[in-house]
């Protein structure tokens, strides 16, 4: 079982960053299937793909994602709690903030 994800992003200047976050998302990817669709079967990373449109390539997860995994959920937590903090703007009509 596996995933995909098209990357439609042009603007990445360096190569090398390019491919680096294609293969995070891949991970993420294969993350993802093993976590929330167990039932359907073992995630398998051949198939799990960020498919760089523009770049024309398919990138797999790297072999040993575990610190880049603790790395991404770092950032996410740290965004998490700073979003608490952060108040809508002047003006603002969209639901009320928690």
């Amino acid at each position: 079982m596996g995933g995909a994800v098209l990357l439609f992003s042009k603007g990445e200047t360096s190569t090398n960053a390019r491919v680096e976050r294609s293969k995070i998302i891949a991970g993420l990817i294969h993350t993802y299937t093993g976590r929330f669709l167990g039932g359907v079967g073992d995630p398998d990373p051949a198939l799990c793909l960020a498919v760089d449109v523009f770049g024309g390539i398919a990138h797999k997860p790297p072999g040993s994602f575990v610190k880049k995994l603790r790395n991404v959920a770092d950032a996410c937590d740290e965004i998490a709690a700073r979003w608490r903090t952060v108040r809508p703007p002047s003006g603002y009509d969209g639901p009320e903030p928690d």
